[in-house]
């Protein structure tokens, strides 16, 4: 479900965090929270995205009317133990990765989950990857592919952001719709497949001497 303006504040406070502080955990900007917070109109995957952040921190949505007393407007009540699903948890294994330094083949597969995870979130809308989606996620799989593991990173981050967030002088994708019209729920699915098979391989193998 998307995020409402009073959610988002009630959320912020019972966190006791600021918009800056809930921009840096979602990896959006704090005037996407401010137009958020102001009741503007933003795509519905920005208010999720927003949402996500919040319950991937603790913080459950119940349904108005459910809670003691039966109060009719929206609530929110803190459960860091909460067993995370959906948008949340790949926030959550997002923020939790292991060290990529130290434990490289770790990482590449915990982003290939993130990856295969994002994919079935898209599925459960019942669409395809929108053009946003596709330019970024395609460069994670070729960073993948190449065992580059930071710059796959950077691309799932970029990708899993929705396009309120980008900037002005972004790239708009769709410039390229034609050519990456192809980059489709199959398309990707493929990839998964293929970079789980074959598997990591140090891009930088150490020489011995």
């Amino acid at each position: 479900m998307a995020l409402s303006a009073q959610e988002c504040r009630m959320a912020r406070a019972a966190l006791n965090i600021g918009v800056r502080e809930l921009a840096a955990s979602a990896d959006m900007s704090p005037n996407t929270i401010a137009r958020l917070e102001r009741g503007e109109t933003l795509h519905r995957r920005t208010r999720a995205h927003v949402r996500a952040a919040l319950e991937a921190q603790g913080l459950v949505f119940l349904t108005p009317g459910t809670a003691a007393g039966a109060w009719p407007g929206p609530v929110v009540a803190y459960a860091p133990r909460r067993r995370l699903t959906g948008r949340a948890k790949l926030l959550s294994d997002l923020w939790n990765l292991p060290s990529f330094h130290l434990e490289s083949e770790v990482v590449f597969k915990s982003l290939l989950d993130i990856f295969d995870a994002y994919l079935n979130i898209i599925q459960d809308e019942h669409r395809e990857p929108d053009a946003w989606e596709r330019q970024d996620l395609n460069g994670a799989a070729n960073a993948l592919q190449r065992c580059d593991i930071f710059t796959a990173y950077s691309y799932i981050i970029h990708g899993i952001t929705p396009p309120d967030n980008q900037s002005r002088d972004y790239h708009h994708p769709d410039d390229d719709a034609d050519t990456s019209a192809e980059f489709n729920m199959a398309y990707f699915r493929r990839a998964m497949s293929s970079l789980r098979s074959k598997g990591y391989k140090d891009p930088y193998p150490q020489k011995v001497a």
